[in-house]
């Protein structure tokens, strides 16, 4: 009782404060904040400028390398200053050029400064079908292992961008099996990541290798899953090849991609150190602001990790999430279920269930534009 009325005062302080800038930890310059997931084939791995398999060189402005707080996870798995070609050392086969990240980057940091140092996490493969990035594949696996390895330093993963499917457009079973293998591919991609709301933000087909364009389109645009944004390409200048996008036409989508994600996702939650022992029964490792609409109804608490007969019950010595105050979340409720109608939560904290949880087991996001929690 008395943990719960020391949260509920400390939730209310915070409320009608001003945060202590003293108390608000601020990461390392050089700490990537907001990771950033780029996967697809060609048009993702780049080919802006690439004519004959030789790329020009030029890099207009807006995908020029500007600060180095905008890096790039090399095959090494190592942060660098990002510049294109972003995948030159990930899409090894190919001649790689002017692709969407660096104009997508660029484009997020000047238009919100609070995103802190930017890491990009190529990973795309020209020439690739929907099903060679099925789960248990290698280009799954590496995925997994780049993300995995992207957030060893900390940082948030923010969002996939996937464009993809202009291999999938030459056979029509391939064609008509798009859409459910693009669904299962988001789905176990948020599962393995332990990001069940991951917020996706994919490229509709500009061209393709074969007569099934339209049908992969449809597909693309009829994915049912929550929290998955698409930016249309068709349209946008080609190079002479008629498949790839030319520099110009990068920039654009970059930029495309850059709108939409801050369109549909917020700040990133303000971290406020704890002075709390570790050892005690119940303590705060990591409080998080932010307004959310909605009824005040009480306080409970959920597991995050979610499966299809919904939440899993906490489980003895587990973390939990604590909304205060916050709506309460009936069993069976999948958190993504909140949808555009968040609880009214002034502060969420990380509990610790025993002295055995461990910092690193916090969980340390609130996702973009259903509030939702994933761990970092």
């Amino acid at each position: 009782m008395f943990a719960f009325l020391w949260l509920m005062l400390l939730a209310y302080a915070r409320l009608v404060s001003p945060v202590n800038s003293n108390n608000v930890y601020s990461p390392p310059p050089s700490q990537v904040q907001s990771i950033f997931l780029l996967a697809g084939q060609s048009n993702m791995s780049g080919r802006g400028g690439v004519i004959n398999r030789t790329w020009d060189g030029v890099i207009p402005f807006q995908s020029q390398s500007k600060t180095p707080s905008i890096r790039r996870l090399s095959a090494v798995q190592t942060w660098v200053q990002a510049q294109d070609p972003l995948h030159k050392d990930i899409d090894v086969n190919n001649t790689c050029g002017v692709g969407p990240g660096m104009a997508f980057a660029n484009s997020v940091m000047s238009k919100d400064s609070s995103i802190g140092v930017i890491g990009l996490v190529p990973c795309a493969i020209g020439g690739t079908k929907i099903s060679e990035w099925g789960r248990g594949r290698e280009l799954y696996n590496r995925l997994i292992r780049r993300a995995e390895g992207a957030l060893q330093g900390g940082g948030i993963i923010r969002a996939l961008l996937w464009y993809q499917g202009e291999s999938d457009t030459i056979e029509h079973e391939d064609a008509k099996l798009y859409k459910i293998r693009l669904e299962r591919l988001f789905t176990h991609l948020r599962s393995d990541l332990q990001l069940p709301a991951l917020p996706v933000i994919q490229v509709a087909l500009a061209s393709g290798q074969g007569p099934y364009v339209d049908v992969v389109r449809k597909a693309q645009f009829e994915v049912d899953l929550p929290n998955v944004k698409t930016v249309d390409a068709y349209g946008l200048p080609m190079e002479p090849d008629s498949l790839h996008l030319s520099t110009s036409a990068q920039v654009r989508l970059g930029e495309m991609l850059a709108d939409t994600f801050l369109q549909s996702v917020p700040l990133l939650p303000v971290h406020v150190q704890s002075s709390a022992c570790k050892t005690c029964q119940n303590f705060v490792l990591d409080t998080f602001l932010r307004p959310f609409r909605g009824p005040i109804l009480g306080l409970d608490t959920w597991q995050p990790r979610t499966s299809r007969a919904g939440p899993r019950p906490l489980e003895s010595g587990q973390p939990s999430w604590a909304a205060l105050p916050g709506l309460a979340r009936g069993a069976g409720v999948h958190p993504e279920e909140i949808g555009d109608n968040p609880p009214e939560c002034g502060m969420l904290a990380v509990l610790g269930k025993s002295r055995n949880v461990r910092r690193s087991d916090s969980l340390a996001g609130i996702n973009s534009s259903t509030h939702q929690l994933y761990k970092a």
